[in-house]
């Protein structure tokens, strides 16, 4: 399910990515209709569950991402404000016929500060050069026409700067080859001077300090209305005149001006064309709009627009790094303490538990793979060997080889909001884990809570370990709100990396406390995954199941915790002998 291009894969692959990064911290959410990024998080609009998404569309979520988390790896925030400071004091004192104001300066920056992190994120990350050409070329498919009907003088710039960078750094797209290639020659010349040093940034100083260097020869040549005086040229002759009306002609450039006097073929002109501008933090902008643009396509073509992705779906974490950091670091002793609830409880389970035990573990291991096999020196006569008996010959015997086939698993998922009773919520709890650990198959336990979902047994941990056994004494230790939807798919997502089987069954436990709205997202989820070799079951601790029975249509076990055994493992296995059926069918 999680190898599919759906929101569910990529919300676990971008924060695979982060991680892989060493940004642990930043997580990837899903919200509303559009894309942003902040220090913590980078947000991408919410699609529905289920949606299945394009390539196309796939790498440009990508590349936005992967942009995003250059930003925030490799900009100095400090530095950064610092230098918007100093931009915008520079507009305070500016004369009122400047034609280059602050928030202009701030985006010329933007763009080489765009390099710096592109090159140092495909430094970091063989994967992200892929994705980030794919954002661009969809922002430049849509944009290139606009550009190019724009006025092309000196505001460009800087965009010329970024896209030539992209190309030296490797980038290769049909449109940025088309849009380099219109580029007016005039242009290019002046920022060959500033391309490569660009690229080399080390820092976001180092970017600042260039990007004012632009901006002040930008600035300069804006004034005259042309591409400068480099050559000891008079800058006036490209463009329309001298005096306040050539300043006016400047300005006129960024509010889609018409002048029927200018010459439509000068490129340096700088006056601008009907309905058409050339705005660098609009085009800095762009990969953000497009994402929102292709999320809006991936709703549009849901039959389910409603069945959104939750916000974020959290990543379980070891509840021993969780006791290690609040007890300040006495976990071991802590887990000592709750051995002795673990033992209470499972003296409490009664004769009943074995023999509960044993014939579930039989229903687990029904795909049992049985057959004789011939040619050994002891064991039942093997009768295509008889004739060896007349020989004198010893390997005339065969023996039955019984091999359990890694075709199930178990996940075990146990709630521990505020509503729960922990008593019996820890006696189930143990009762499963007694159970699970005598059959033999891999299994895993958490425990969950609103966005806390925190891994009691791993599936390589041993069942009966100190470890384990005090993780599962310790139950009820944290507790939170309820976020149910959030914790089926952590626990769907970790189980499906952690187990292969053919048939993986999740066993979902809750006082089922839920919204009726949880209900249903519940209900759909379990049928998406159902149809991915999942089979969930509920069981109710206390409560009301009405609503819960409905979210697990496989079938809901209600525990009598007087007689929890015979309950809870009883009416699991009678579910279970059906579900192998339709498993091996």
């Amino acid at each position: 399910m999680f190898n599919n291009n759906n929101p569910l894969s990529l919300q676990r692959e971008l924060s695979g990515v982060s991680k892989g990064l060493g940004r642990t911290d930043v997580s990837t959410v899903f919200h509303g209709t559009g894309a942003s990024a902040g220090k913590h998080s980078i947000n991408l609009p919410a699609m529905p569950m289920d949606a299945q998404i394009s390539d196309d569309a796939m790498r440009v979520f990508r590349g936005y991402h992967i942009h995003e988390v250059g930003h925030i790896l490799f900009t100095d925030d400090d530095e950064w404000r610092e230098q918007c400071n100093q931009r915008m004091e520079m507009q305070d004192n500016s004369p009122d016929d400047d034609v280059f104001n602050g928030k202009e300066a701030i985006s010329t920056m933007n763009a080489f500060e765009d390099v710096f992190v592109e090159r140092k994120i495909n430094e970091a990350y063989v994967g992200a050069k892929k994705n980030l050409e794919s954002t661009v070329e969809s922002v430049l498919a849509e944009e290139l026409d606009v550009i190019k009907a724009s006025p092309r003088n000196a505001s460009e710039l800087p965009y010329v700067v970024l896209q030539s960078a992209r190309k030296r750094m490797g980038y290769s797209t049909p449109h940025l080859d088309e849009y380099l290639a219109s580029v007016p020659d005039e242009l290019m010349q002046i920022a060959e001077d500033y391309i490569d040093d660009a690229i080399a940034a080390q820092s976001t100083k180092d970017v600042g300090d260039l990007a004012m260097r632009l901006t002040e020869d930008m600035r300069a040549r804006l004034k005259s209305n042309g591409y400068g005086d480099k050559e000891g040229e008079d800058g006036n002759e490209q463009g329309d005149g001298e005096g306040e009306e050539s300043d006016d002609t400047t300005e006129d450039v960024n509010q889609d001006d018409d002048d029927d006097d200018q010459d439509d073929d000068d490129p340096c002109g700088g006056v601008g064309k009907e309905e058409t501008t050339f705005n660098l933090q609009d085009l800095l902008d762009k990969p953000a709009e497009q994402v929102a643009r292709e999320a809006a396509k991936v709703c549009e073509s849901s039959d389910t627009p409603e069945f959104e992705m939750p916000y974020e779906v959290p990543d379980p974490y070891d509840m021993r790094e969780r006791l290690d950091d609040h007890y300040s670091g006495r976990a071991a002793d802590v887990l000592r303490n709750h051995l002795g609830n673990y033992e209470a409880s499972r003296k409490g389970l009664g004769k009943a538990m074995r023999r509960r035990s044993g014939s579930l573990a039989r229903v687990l291991m029904s795909q049992e793979n049985e057959y004789w096999q011939g040619g050994q020196s002891h064991g039942r006569v093997d009768r295509k060997r008889m004739v060896g008996i007349v020989t004198g010959e010893e390997n005339i015997f065969a023996q039955k080889i019984s091999t359990q086939t890694q075709s199930t698993s178990v996940c075990v998922m146990m709630d521990t909001s505020g509503s729960m009773n922990f008593d019996k919520g820890r006696s189930a709890l143990v009762a499963l884990n007694e159970a699970l650990r005598r059959s033999g198959v891999p299994y895993g336990i958490l425990t969950w809570s609103s966005s806390d979902i925190q891994i009691v047994k791993s599936f390589r941990a041993h069942g009966n370990s100190e470890v384990v056994r005090g993780n599962v004494g310790g139950f009820g230790t944290w507790q939170g709100g309820t976020c149910p939807v959030e914790a089926i798919l952590a626990g769907y997502r970790w189980f499906g990396e952690q187990s292969q089987a053919a048939r993986r069954i999740m066993l979902f436990c809750s006082d089922a406390e839920f919204y009726a709205s949880e209900y249903r997202r519940l209900t759909r989820i379990n049928q998406m995954m159902d149809g991915h070799g999942y089979e969930a079951y509920g069981i109710l601790i206390g409560g009301d199941g009405s609503r819960f029975r409905a979210a697990f249509p496989r079938g809901v076990v209600t525990t009598d915790f007087k007689k929890l055994a015979d309950s809870l493992l009883g009416q699991l296995e009678r579910l279970l002998v059906t579900g192998a059926y339709n498993a091996v069918a």
